[in-house]
């Protein structure tokens, strides 16, 4: 399953932003894996993004535009886009609904809260165990 929503920049740069429920497997090309991510895409190019209000533009797009090197410093590059009026209910509920499906996923919680519970419990069973 895959949804998707798309709009196009000012400057022409048509941002996706797509929900994918399967990936092809790197080392069978012939299997794909599950999986349940968020998927940003600029010109069909994948690239890092999450959903931001921008006190100056409102609703927006922040995208990871690579790094670049500035002397001794790596200075990171974004792009903030805003969303069109007439989609932005369309990328929120695509994000809601993403979101739902992760804590589905996850039995509820959030990946953060399972990391800190297994963790918690590996340690109990390390101490229990000596």
């Amino acid at each position: 399953m895959e949804k998707s929503v798309s709009f196009t920049t000012e400057r022409g740069a048509e941002i996706t932003i797509a929900i994918v429920t399967e990936r092809g497997n790197i080392a069978d090309h012939n299997v794909t894996s599950a999986c349940w991510d968020l998927e940003y895409t600029v010109n069909g190019k994948p690239t890092f993004g999450e959903r931001i209000n921008d006190p100056e533009i409102g609703a927006a797009v922040k995208l990871d535009m690579g790094h670049r090197m500035d002397g001794r410093k790596m200075i990171a590059q974004v792009a903030v886009a805003p969303i069109p009026a007439d989609r932005l209910n369309e990328i929120d509920a695509l994000i809601a609904e993403y979101m739902a499906g992760v804590n589905a996923a996850s039995g509820g919680e959030s990946p953060a809260v399972r990391l800190a519970r297994e963790l918690t419990e590996d340690m109990d069973r390390a101490d229990s165990a000596n």
